[in-house]
């Protein structure tokens, strides 16, 4: 959640949603509860700058995201 770099997922790929105040990877406690779901490894779109390092296991393995507010402005 406190990471600059996001990505564009589509729904489909998000599994088992929740709130949480905990965040995936390093487990970071959030300032209040906020929505997460899984997605799998493999589904981070290709040359994407994001954080994943595949410490926790052999690829594909599902990973905790957190699910922010993104605003497009259309022109």
């Amino acid at each position: 959640w406190y990471d600059y770099r996001t990505i564009d997922v589509e729904n489909a790929r998000f599994f088992d949603f929740l709130v949480s105040e905990i965040s995936g990877g390093v487990q970071a406690p959030s300032p209040y509860p906020m929505l997460y779901a899984y997605m799998l490894c493999s589904d981070i779109p290709e040359g994407e700058e994001f954080v994943h390092s595949c410490r926790h296991g052999k690829d594909p393995h599902r990973i905790k995201v957190c699910i922010t507010q993104v605003h497009k402005v259309q022109h």
